[in-house]
């Protein structure tokens, strides 16, 4: 869930994703669709230096909210009021979802992602669990985003699952639709 309106001040913890790189951060090219949170503001630097914290609980990189805005997504903004983090434990690891993960995910931005993230890695072993959901998922947004999933990619299994999906007569529209095109 991508959040409208950002606090003048981001609470600790919450978790933001980069979604953008230009000419001024040409590092950040590579890292694009990498999550991080929030780390707890420093005493020292204030309220106005955010400390983007990685994967591994490691506080990697600083920005300002300028910064924030313009190149992340905020994907959840936490409820945390102690700003400094005094008398809070450091951060942990974050369990970072596999693209399948992300798929079978609850919102339509984590499926689309994650079909959008098996699509980029282009591996053939993820093809037969993919089909798996686009035939069996339970939820539509699940197997609409396989079936998205599927359409870029090539092979005759996903071929003949995507054509397959077209012939049921009770498949949802959407579904079918993204079915439809590769034919």
């Amino acid at each position: 869930m991508l959040i409208k309106t950002i606090p003048k001040i981001i609470p600790p913890r919450s978790r933001v994703r980069l979604i953008r790189a230009d000419r001024h951060t040409p590092s950040w090219k590579k890292a694009i669709g990498r999550q991080f949170r929030i780390g707890y503001y420093s005493r020292k630097d204030g309220l106005d230096c955010i400390w983007l914290v990685n994967e591994n609980g490691a506080y990697e990189q600083t920005t300002d909210r300028a910064f924030l805005v313009k190149y992340f997504d905020v994907e959840h903004l936490s409820q945390e009021k102690n700003f400094c983090g005094r008398g809070k434990r450091r951060l942990r690891k974050i369990r970072i979802l596999t693209p399948l993960e992300r798929l079978n995910g609850r919102s339509s931005i984590e499926a689309y992602e994650g079909a959008k993230e098996i699509w980029q890695k282009d591996d053939p072993d993820v093809v037969c669990p993919v089909i798996n959901v686009l035939l069996n998922g339970q939820r539509v947004l699940n197997t609409a985003a396989a079936a998205y999933a599927l359409n870029l990619t090539h092979g005759k299994a996903a071929v003949v699952a995507l054509e397959k999906t077209i012939g049921y007569k009770r498949e949802h529209p959407r579904v079918a639709d993204y079915a439809r095109v590769s034919n």
